[in-house]
């Protein structure tokens, strides 16, 4: 492999533990290159750290009070059309 660091996306195939074509030179690259070795610890101990952390659902209410906030777009035309028959009177038929 050239003298080059690894990029974020091989390291995320060592992380992953990716098998496969190409992962070889990672593997070697990483073992001759101390400051990958470095970065590569350390993007393995935060995957750790995340995967170790509490699984949570969010509040039943959430959903509701996040859509309670979004704004609808309302077309001109169909504003329009109920206005209007808020405006007509309704017959009793």
């Amino acid at each position: 492999m050239e003298h080059r660091h690894l990029t974020p996306h091989e390291f995320d195939l060592l992380v992953d533990g990716e098998e496969g074509f190409g992962v070889a030179p990672l593997r070697a690259h990483v073992d001759q290159c101390a400051a990958c070795r470095q970065e590569l610890e350390a993007q393995t101990r935060v995957v750790e750290a995340l995967e170790n952390l509490p699984h949570f659902s969010p509040s039943p209410l959430f959903a509701y009070r996040v859509m309670r906030e979004v704004q609808v777009f309302e077309p001109w035309h169909v504003a329009l059309r109920d206005q209007v028959a808020r405006a007509l009177p309704r017959s009793q038929a």
